[in-house]
């Protein structure tokens, strides 16, 4: 018997990651929980900023609060997640 074969159709995903910053779009080289790696940082201080993400087609952000702000003396940049915007509707009773 001939053994099988295999083709192949593989599939690089087009990735796309990016930070709006007071105005600023930063490319960004990596990310992981609680922090991201900047392809080219600027010295900015501790500020909120909005994180995209495409994969392909598929496309999310969220919001992010730069804990120390970012630096071009370092890539890595520490982050955290700022809760969504929340609006209670008060009830007249």
């Amino acid at each position: 018997m001939e053994p099988a074969t295999l083709k192949s159709q593989g599939h690089s995903a087009h990735v796309r990651m990016e930070m709006r910053l007071n105005g600023h779009v930063l490319p960004i080289a990596q990310m992981a929980p609680g922090f991201v790696v900047m392809k080219n940082p600027i010295d900015h201080p501790p500020a909120d900023a909005e994180v995209f993400l495409r994969i392909d087609e598929s496309e999310s952000s969220w919001r992010v609060h730069l804990v120390e702000g970012i630096s071009t003396e370092r890539r890595k940049t520490m982050v955290t997640t700022v809760p969504p915007l929340r609006f209670d509707r008060e009830v007249a009773g």
